[in-house]
């Protein structure tokens, strides 16, 4: 018996492995959303279930330009540092306070649910071309489609000039979604694959006692 009982068991190890593996990689529900900005008494191009949406506002003598995120596929949960989209700011001289400029981040999610959410912010600072900066605080922070979580990180975030990285700052947060359940097949496939072993050791002991 005990020369069966070794090949047997390793058997059921590699089993249990397979099976885990498959589980844990059904656990992770894919994301896909696509994202667009909009300044109030902005330039804007809606972003669309497909392609980003832009928008541009002048105020003074300064430009800020948002960029929104293509359709990307994400396998939460969770991932952190996200790419939501991409400010550009260019200041074209000397500038006080710009007052505040209203922007609203959409979000359009095409998996695993279809849904759409939108984001209220506000820019506030001073800014030259030299120095200062914008700050951009959103009323909340964190918003659900369906059952996948969005959080942006950080907010208040502070904008870039174009003394500092080109200008250019991301807006950036974490993705999380549920876990799935898994997948029938590969239930079947451990269960199945561990009666078996228990029957060829049940087998084994009969042989061995007769």
């Amino acid at each position: 018996m005990k020369r069966f009982l070794k090949p047997l068991l390793m058997l059921a190890a590699v089993f249990c492995l397979l099976g885990f593996a498959n589980v844990q990689s059904a656990l992770a529900v894919p994301v896909q959303f696509v994202t667009g900005g909009a300044f109030t008494g902005g330039v804007t191009v809606p972003a669309t279930n497909i392609t980003p949406g832009t928008s541009t506002i002048t105020v003074g003598g300064v430009t800020i330009t948002f960029v929104g995120t293509s359709s990307m596929v994400l396998n939460p949960p969770p991932l952190t540092g996200v790419d939501f989209g991409q400010f550009s700011v260019v200041a074209l001289g000397p500038l006080t306070d710009i007052g505040s400029v209203g922007f609203t981040l959409t979000v359009n999610q095409n998996q695993p649910t279809v849904g759409t959410s939108t984001q209220s912010g506000t820019i506030t600072g001073q800014l030259s071309a030299t120095q200062g900066i914008l700050t951009l605080t959103f009323a909340n922070s964190t918003f659900t489609i369906g059952q996948v979580t969005f959080t942006i990180n950080p907010n208040p975030l502070n904008l870039n000039n174009q003394g500092t990285n080109l200008g250019l700052t991301d807006l950036r947060g974490t993705v999380n979604a549920p876990a799935a359940v898994p997948e029938p097949a590969t239930m079947l496939l451990l269960g199945t694959g561990l009666a078996g072993v228990a029957a060829k050791i049940r087998r084994s002991r009969k042989n061995t006692e007769a």
